[in-house]
């Protein structure tokens, strides 16, 4: 894409969305980290997926398939906590400054049976 290709979609972008906004409210004051995860399907690596949400609105989010296969389901949900956890912990210490009451909370979509 060219330069001016990008300006005209940065430009037609800020026109078409600019009463659009992320509102952050001091109501849920909540660091929120959604997880799921699924074994091998039809691809050939697992499927792992977070979202990190702060004061209701999603702040991070990562989906991908890795090159890990997992035989089960939990395995691609603990790679996936794993992965998660460790963005989790950077934003935390960021959160911890701006709000020192900061409540967190770890959420799976299916909690694997062990």
């Amino acid at each position: 894409m060219t330069h001016w290709l990008a300006h005209e979609h940065i430009a037609g972008y800020f026109m078409n969305y600019c009463d659009k906004c992320l509102k952050y409210e001091a109501l849920s004051s909540e660091l929120l980290l959604w997880i799921d995860a699924s074994r091998c399907g039809d691809h050939a690596s697992s499927t792992l997926g977070f979202l990190i949400k702060a004061y209701g609105n999603p702040i991070a989010w990562n989906l991908q398939w890795k090159p890990v296969v997992a035989i089960l389901t939990f395995e691609a949900e603990y790679v996936t906590l794993s992965d998660a956890t460790k963005l989790l912990a950077v934003i935390q210490l960021i959160a911890i400054q701006i709000n020192p009451i900061l409540k967190l909370s770890i959420k799976w979509y299916k909690c694997a049976a062990i």
